[in-house]
């Protein structure tokens, strides 16, 4: 834990979290204020004042700040973490672009798993329709490999039934329209996602659904749309054919989006 005041201004400074004129301002603040100079007195203000998110405050105080930065984006807190990553809001410094980053963990990736991912990152730089998740970037740093998206202000389908229960019939009518717009322009190229549920659709502030996490996705020929493999998916949502390990076309994710549809109306899983 870092506590002393020589301790938090230089690892705010070392990883160009402020620079030494901000950093002036807020200590020269608290002189004034009548505050001890601690290094937790200076967190709380810098907090207090929006230099620092609160995740990153308590990343300073638990000596991980060189984790707030990935290449050439600052973390700005934690938007969510499995057993494989962790996903991030960050914030492009020169750009100043607010963006989500998935960083995958360097400690618990297999082999396997990094080819998977680094297959998303390529499937995903395919992909420009307005109801799928863009991705901005991609690139490698001491923690994983990690990719850069989009950014959507607002929460998973998933989250938003835990919270009020099965949709309208127009709520559910207009994510199901527009997931399924996304996924035929993904088909129209020859991406089946394998992985459609309400965790993946994004719901933002005005009504817009997006499709993320393209993890699973497979390339296919467009012709044929057919590619055979193991067992993947989400076992609510995934077709016999999918279950059994056998080929996966474009209507294994028509099977997930009826599935989605129903537990959109009923709230259950069918």
């Amino acid at each position: 834990m870092i506590t002393s005041i020589e301790q938090v201004t230089d690892e705010l400074l070392r990883n160009g979290l402020l620079d030494d004129e901000s950093l002036g301002e807020s200590c020269h603040a608290l002189e004034k204020r009548g505050d001890e100079i601690t290094g937790q007195n200076l967190l709380a203000l810098l907090t207090s004042e929006g230099k620092l998110t609160p995740f990153q405050a308590d990343e300073v105080r638990s000596g991980r700040a060189n984790q707030l930065q990935l290449g050439n984006y600052v973390v700005l807190s934690k938007l969510g973490e499995g057993g494989m990553g962790t996903v991030y809001k960050a914030l492009h410094r020169r750009m100043q672009r607010v963006v989500a980053i998935k960083v995958i963990k360097k400690e618990v990736a297999t082999r396997e798993f990094i080819t998977r991912f680094r297959r998303e990152i390529q499937l995903s730089a395919r992909l420009n329709h307005p109801n799928v998740v863009t991705a901005y970037d991609a690139d490698q740093c001491p923690m994983g490999d990690f990719l850069v998206m989009e950014y959507v202000e607002g929460t998973d389908l998933n989250e938003v039934m835990k919270r009020n229960g099965p949709l309208s019939v127009d709520d559910a009518v207009s994510a199901i329209r527009q997931a399924a717009l996304a996924l035929g322009y993904a088909h129209q190229r020859g991406i089946v996602h394998r992985d459609i549920k309400p965790g993946n659709i994004w719901l933002s502030g005005d009504g817009t659904v997006k499709i993320g996490d393209f993890g699973l996705a497979v390339a296919v020929d467009v012709s044929r749309l057919t590619q055979a493999g193991m067992m993947v998916g989400t076992v609510s949502y995934m077709p016999p054919e999918q279950a059994m390990g056998g080929n996966v076309t474009a209507r294994a994710d028509l099977y997930s989006l009826g599935a989605m549809l129903y537990e959109m109306v009923t709230g259950r899983p069918p």
